[in-house]
């Protein structure tokens, strides 16, 4: 999934009505860590920073969206890039869960 679907995902799930509380947190928190997931997987592959900012710069729907990958963006590239793919894959995985940890743990 490119970076501009995720964007759109996370876009419409913050403006969606869900039945309960619990239910829009889920949805919200899967879709801001698919983002952040995305985002370091174009870390990973040695995605220019500048590239990056320029893509989270056309988030023009939501603001606090851009915002929030902007901050992503700025964590993945403070991250060191890695040669052995087993060290990709766990770096990605890390980082989006600990995106989605702090998404879960602003909400209360």
């Amino acid at each position: 999934m490119n970076i501009f679907r995720v964007a759109a995902f996370v876009a419409g799930t913050l403006s969606l009505v869900s039945p309960t509380k619990a239910d829009i947190l889920t949805e919200n928190c899967t879709a801001i860590g698919e983002l952040a997931r995305n985002i370091m997987q174009k870390r990973q592959t040695g995605t220019d920073m500048s590239e990056m900012m320029a893509v989270v710069d056309k988030f023009d729907k939501d603001p606090n969206l851009k915002d929030l990958a902007r901050q992503m963006v700025i964590l993945a590239y403070q991250m060191p890039l890695f040669s052995v793919e087993e060290n990709k894959q766990q770096t990605i995985s890390e980082f989006a869960n600990n995106i989605q940890v702090r998404c879960y743990s602003n909400s209360h």
